[in-house]
């Protein structure tokens, strides 16, 4: 249950029994006005015993009439407040998820296309994460193109690849509670300083497509490391075992909204009753010869 909630209804249903609180006393005190005319001869020689059960009267009246209607008042605004926000679900806001694609043409010309071929490969199984929202940052012929993971493999490799440019990009887009995806065939990023400040502890993934190393590897291993993320050598491993370690690192935010048709009316009605049940139950109970409520009280 939510507090908030409970509180929230309790606290309406406590005004809406002081209504009804005030209609039963309104009732008592017109009783009490036709006992009066019915019995005003007599008043003169009894005026001392007809004070009596007139306080007798409002004392059971208050103490057996205010209290239960309040405490039962409180009590069904809260149930029924809870069974409105009962409907409320909690979901999944997706996480930013940001792909830095190297389509460079040594992509295509190197191993006979065996990175491209790769980096397509490792995409496609992107995109079956759950609960993110992916954007592709495609670097090729000295430009950064944002674009989707699908329209992402059909941009043809071909000249040089700024993919520092590209990962700053993604890092914008990335924060707060996203990750980086680098899929790189042993290009530079920039330097692991650089990278991490501009990460602000958003983790980096970096998937090398390239078949034999390069002088940027260990550069790549570092800015892996420093921001929280994990360095692959994808030609060595498990693609599968990536994509879940990747799936693991985002972070989708909660969210709560109403779902539609699933408000419990069954305890709104129950506590309406309820309510209404204990207002006559009360109502109207009063002996007005003797001043007494139920069971002589």
């Amino acid at each position: 249950m939510i507090p908030e909630t409970l509180i929230a209804g309790a606290s309406a249903g406590y005004v809406a029994g002081q209504l009804l609180e005030g209609r039963a006393l309104k009732r008592v005190e017109n009783q009490q006005a036709r006992y009066f005319e019915a019995t005003a001869p007599a008043l003169e020689a009894e005026t001392t015993s007809t004070i009596n059960r007139i306080d007798r009267m409002m004392r059971w009246g208050s103490r057996r009439i205010l209290t239960p209607l309040a405490l039962v008042a409180a009590s069904t605004g809260g149930l029924i407040g809870y069974a409105a926000r009962s409907g409320e679900t909690h979901t999944k806001s997706p996480a930013p998820l940001e792909v830095v694609v190297d389509r460079s043409g040594g992509t295509l010309t190197v191993d006979n296309g065996q990175p491209a071929s790769l980096a397509d490969k490792l995409i496609s199984q992107l995109q079956d994460i759950k609960h993110v929202d992916p954007h592709a940052q495609v670097a090729n012929y000295g430009l950064v193109q944002s674009t989707s993971l699908e329209q992402a493999i059909k941009i043809p490799p071909s000249g040089d690849a700024d993919l520092a440019q590209a990962t700053t990009t993604a890092l914008g887009n990335a924060q707060p509670k996203g990750a980086v995806v680098v899929i790189t065939n042993g290009n530079s990023i920039g330097s692991p300083n650089s990278v991490k400040e501009e990460s602000t502890n958003t983790p980096i993934f970096i998937m090398n497509v390239q078949k034999s190393g390069s002088s940027a590897t260990s550069n790549l291993r570092a800015i892996a490391h420093e921001t929280g993320g994990k360095y692959w050598d994808a030609y060595h491993s498990d693609a599968g075992s990536a994509v879940s370690d990747i799936q693991r690192a985002v972070t989708p935010a909660e969210v709560k909204k109403p779902a539609e048709g699933s408000t419990d009316w069954g305890i709104i009605a129950l506590s309406g009753i309820l309510m209404v049940a204990t207002a006559g139950l009360y109502r109207g109970r009063v002996d007005f010869k003797t001043g007494k409520g139920p069971k002589g009280e």
